[in-house]
């Protein structure tokens, strides 16, 4: 699925253009399979980072695979040119019950503010991004936002999503030239709207 859906816009990510992927359907169809991996994948975030079997890995989903091939191009850019100097902020929100939320605070921030600022970009208001330097410090931030996330059974899936959540990779590369490239990757894990049981 990652190839096929996802790659060719992870690669446009790092040219610096902003980029969205959703995943869409009713529960049970895949979404959260899709985007992060199995269940097995989401228990091992959950655990953390470190020491996730080869197999685990195997099954990872969109999110962690984009994040190691960002990763992997940041690595390539530093090896041209160790000037160059890259800033990850890290932010995954949830939206349940008509309320958004943060779900990299403990407790989850509720009912968040949006805005729409002067240059046109959109912004959560009294939200605090989280840095990142490496895989492992992302994948320490999925942990806390998968333990904060609303889940609840439905007919069609023991451990449905009841929220959507939108993770979100803001990256600013800053050339010695002076000149910086910032882009923005949302990556949208959808809820199926069906009733809880």
């Amino acid at each position: 699925m990652y190839e096929l859906c996802a790659r060719e816009m992870i690669m446009q990510f790092t040219l610096g253009f902003n980029c969205t992927i959703f995943a869409y359907g009713q529960s049970g169809s895949g979404k959260t399979f899709s985007m992060l991996g199995p269940d097995d994948v989401v228990d091992a975030i959950k655990d953390g980072a470190d020491n996730v079997p080869l197999e685990i890995q195997e099954l990872y989903g969109i999110i962690p695979r984009a994040i190691f091939d960002i990763f992997t191009w940041i690595n390539i850019e530093l090896s041209k040119d160790r000037q160059v100097e890259f800033e990850i902020k890290i932010f995954y929100f949830e939206i349940y019950n008509e309320s958004l939320n943060n779900l990299l605070t403990m407790p989850p921030q509720k009912n968040l503010k949006m805005r729409e600022m002067k240059n046109g970009t959109i912004a959560v208001l009294n939200c605090e991004p989280n840095y990142a330097t490496t895989p492992e410090d992302i994948f320490e931030l999925l942990k806390l936002g998968q333990m904060n996330r609303a889940v609840a059974g439905t007919n069609q899936n023991a451990r449905s999503s009841r929220s959507h959540t939108i993770f979100v990779m803001d990256v600013e590369q800053k050339n010695p030239d002076g000149s910086i490239k910032t882009a923005r990757l949302n990556l949208v894990d959808l809820a199926g709207s069906e009733r809880i049981e």
